[in-house]
């Protein structure tokens, strides 16, 4: 392999890390909006990836493993509270998510960051004449 091979090898995935870190943080919050519109009645895990599906129009789609695992942490770090429902039908059991007091707290402080840090990244596009 050519030096500058390794090279072009390198930058690939150095450019592909760092887009997954991008992408996950906005699944993150994406993930934490979906349970925040769904507040009133919950919802279940299945739902959720249909809904990050539709409102991503599938361009944010990784595993399923994945967004439990982010949903699993959330738990964990007290920003949602889980109920286990049963249905009416023969159906098993579903895990509902909701936000906790907390995890409305993190969902607020996290959009505005989003927002926030958008905004300056957006300002420098614009000044720079970059992706218009």
């Amino acid at each position: 392999m050519s030096n500058a091979h390794k090279k072009d090898s390198i930058t690939i995935d150095f450019i592909e890390k760092e887009a997954e870190l991008l992408k996950i943080s906005a699944i993150r919050l994406l993930l934490l909006d979906i349970i925040k519109q769904h507040q009133d009645k919950g919802i279940y895990g299945y739902q959720i990836g249909e809904k990050l599906s539709l409102v991503t129009e599938g361009d944010l789609i990784g595993s399923q493993a994945g967004f439990y695992a982010i949903l699993r942490r959330y738990h964990k770090e007290g920003l949602l509270k889980t109920e286990l429902r049963s249905s009416e039908t023969s159906r098993p059991t579903r895990k509902y998510y909701l936000l906790t007091q907390k995890g409305e707290q993190v969902y607020h402080a996290l959009w505005q960051n989003w927002i926030h840090y958008s905004g300056i990244i957006s300002r420098i596009l614009k000044k720079n004449d970059l992706f218009e």
